[in-house]
């Protein structure tokens, strides 16, 4: 009755002839089983019913990866920022998560002025020395903004050498408030593209059955595709 009474829609509806009836249709929905989130240690969350659930899928992941090589780069002018409390709340996240995980090789980017190539250039010599599972980058920047060089280095990263990124602002370790929460979601995300699964979902239609989930998505005359590589649905391939 609010929609139908207000000015706006009696305008439109007296140049359109498009009315809406006072009393809708009404019928009886079907809710579909959602599952349970399936974590690390055979830990199960209802997702109906559990509060708060962002925080409590935060811990043993599904499948755990293993982080053996990899690496943090970052400007020399944030250095103390990185080595201090964004180390720390990272080795803090990887203890909560149980990731098995290496020490990082540390690279340190010296410059008075910050230049993506001067950060690619040593990135790129580290990882044609020992191949990198992923490297960790700090820019400079702002939560709000991406921060400078984030597009030059992650597509460089992607195309040129095959290494996966996972890329944080100045602005987001420079808080020690929510650092801790922000160091877990960075840390799923790193899973996630290093083939860890954070969690699956129970209950899954057809799975029961060989099951595939296919994908495919055009874009500038290219036709690319994802599809799934294991029963949970959790890991997938692109082509």
């Amino acid at each position: 009755n609010e929609i139908i009474n207000s000015s706006t829609y009696q305008n439109q509806s007296a140049n359109t002839g498009f009315t809406i009836n006072r009393d809708p249709v009404e019928f009886n929905g079907r809710q579909l089983n959602p599952g349970k989130f399936l974590l690390g240690n055979g830990q199960q969350l209802e997702i109906n019913s559990t509060p708060d659930i962002d925080r409590r899928i935060q811990t043993s992941m599904f499948i755990s990866p293993k982080m053996v090589r990899w690496a943090i780069a970052y400007p020399s002018f944030l250095g103390n920022s990185v080595r201090g409390s964004f180390l720390r709340e990272f080795r803090n996240a990887i203890q909560t998560f149980n990731v098995s995980c290496n020490p990082p090789e540390m690279i340190e980017v010296r410059s008075n002025r910050f230049q993506p190539q001067d950060m690619l250039k040593e990135i790129e010599q580290v990882h044609r020395r020992n191949p990198l599972q992923f490297c960790l980058v700090i820019l400079p920047g702002k939560k709000s903004k991406k921060g400078v060089g984030y597009k030059e280095v992650k597509a460089y990263c992607c195309s040129q050498l095959g290494l996966a990124t996972q890329m944080v602002l100045e602005g987001t370790i420079g808080r020690e408030k929510g650092l801790r929460s922000v160091m877990n979601k960075v840390l799923i995300q790193i899973s996630a593209k290093i083939n860890g699964t954070p969690w699956g979902i129970s209950d899954l239609p057809y799975v029961d059955k060989p099951t595939v989930v296919i994908s495919f998505s055009p874009s500038k005359g290219v036709l690319s595709s994802v599809c799934s590589v294991n029963q949970p649905l959790t890991q997938y391939e692109i082509k």
